[in-house]
């Protein structure tokens, strides 16, 4: 599976920063889930790749038969 421009997979760095927000969003920061969305508009792969399910799915099959 070839990821297409408009497909890239997120980096380790949108990963880490994703993990901040939510780490604020859990601790009651109010700022936090307007913070998520910002970051969830400004980076459409990370929702892309983590909310495939279907992809996620097929990559769990495929691990499992490998």
């Amino acid at each position: 599976m070839t990821d297409t421009p408009q497909q890239k997979r997120p980096t380790a760095a949108d990963l880490k920063e994703m993990r901040k927000v939510f780490k604020r969003a859990n601790a009651g920061d109010p700022e936090a889930l307007e913070r998520l969305r910002a970051f969830l508009d400004d980076n459409p792969q990370v929702w892309r790749q983590t909310g495939d399910l279907a992809a996620i799915a097929e990559r769990a099959w495929l691990t499992l038969m490998a």
